[in-house]
């Protein structure tokens, strides 16, 4: 099963609150830069809160804190295992001490060895918790004890059990792809959420989902559900992926401003639901093997991205009208070289890609302070 798709990351900086007006929240703090050194440090260097040259990183326990200068000013952490696999899989870190670390307010852990993570529930500043690929990690940290928590991610631990994250009522972010979780009756309690991801997990009843009207961003690739008309009551969802989801139809979409949709794999062959989809500017349709008419996209004024990946389209007439178009990509379709010259003759700044790069996620690539497991 693969992972669940990617949002650019600038999305997070307009979260819904309050119907569908986005709303402006302060940067993400940054720790200030160092006094600008000729290049970035590599993983293998100590990092600028490293206090002593003769200590390298990959030294580091989670247990020795007064190695990392001022610890009350490190505002960004993160523990990634893969910087430091270099005799076997390294062990958990250590993290019994990072309370002292008060001052954060993002933190990112990726270990296998990890299991208990109750020692996190003590960062009252927190905001940004991220595990993913934590893979034995099966239970929340008491979030109580997280009270600035808005941004969470779980991608790919073992969490099954939801009902604690009503410790979290202001979460915004919410990242569950890939855990075991089957029962999303808990979710009800979250209705600030303004994106969530469920990619990849067995859960068959998506009604909850009806109890979470702020929904700007929602990924429910590759799900076993039959039943999508939950998605009707989301009036604020702006981007949408159900990627090789069962069951699911263009009827079922919400009909408030979706500007993303990625339905790749979905069986898709009638287009014309998307006819009156006048906000749509990414449309992501390839792997639907018997796709063949674009009509109904011709409407579509403002669709700056079209992917027809292994779809059976042989034209692209109806596309040479859309004024805001910019890229299609046609990987493995039967448009000839001959209808490609004639689009291009007629749309000369358009590009015709044989190439697919799917966008980045809501819940982004972590960067920041890298510090090792514990010894």
């Amino acid at each position: 099963m693969t992972r669940g798709r990617r949002w650019p990351i600038p999305f997070l900086a307009s979260l819904v609150l309050g119907g569908c007006t986005p709303a402006k929240v302060p940067p993400p703090v940054v720790d200030p830069a160092p006094s600008a050194p000729a290049s970035a440090p590599s993983p293998s260097s100590p990092p600028p809160h490293m206090a002593t040259p003769d200590r390298e990183v990959g030294d580091w326990s989670g247990e020795d804190v007064d190695v990392i200068r001022e610890p009350e000013a490190v505002a960004r952490l993160i523990v990634d295992e893969r910087l430091f696999e270099k005799d076997g899989p390294p062990p958990a870190p250590a993290i019994d001490a990072i309370h002292r670390l008060g001052g954060l307010r993002y933190l990112a852990i990726r270990s296998q060895a990890l299991t208990d993570v109750t020692a996190l529930g003590g960062l009252d500043r927190l905001e940004v918790l991220i595990l993913d690929g934590s893979s034995r990690v099966s239970r929340l940290p008491p979030l109580r004890g997280l009270p600035a928590l808005v941004h969470l991610s779980l991608h790919g631990t073992a969490l099954a059990d939801l009902e604690p994250l009503g410790e979290a009522p202001r979460l915004r972010v919410l990242d569950l792809g890939q855990t075991a979780v089957e029962d999303l009756a808990p979710l009800r309690k979250q209705s600030a959420l303004v994106e969530l991801s469920l990619a990849g997990i067995f859960a068959a009843d998506l009604t909850p989902l009806t109890a979470l009207p702020a929904l700007a961003a929602l990924d429910l690739s590759h799900l076993p559900a039959q039943d999508y008309s939950a998605l009707h009551s989301l009036p604020c969802l702006r981007r949408l992926v159900i990627d090789f989801a069962r069951g699911f139809k263009l009827t079922d979409l919400p009909s408030g401003p979706l500007e993303v949709l990625s339905a790749r794999g979905t069986g898709l062959v009638d287009l014309r639901p998307l006819s009156q989809r006048a906000a749509l500017r990414e449309l992501w349709l390839g792997h639907n093997h018997e796709l063949v008419d674009l009509e109904p996209l011709a409407s579509l004024k403002q669709l700056q991205f079209l992917d027809l990946t292994a779809t059976a389209v042989t034209t692209l007439d109806p596309l040479i009208g859309l004024p805001a178009l910019k890229r299609v990509v046609l990987t493995r379709t039967a448009v000839d070289e001959a209808e490609r010259e004639q689009f291009r003759q007629a749309r000369p700044e358009v590009e015709l890609d044989d190439h697919t790069t799917h966008f980045a996620s809501p819940f982004g690539t972590v960067d920041g302070l890298f510090i090792s497991p514990g010894r």
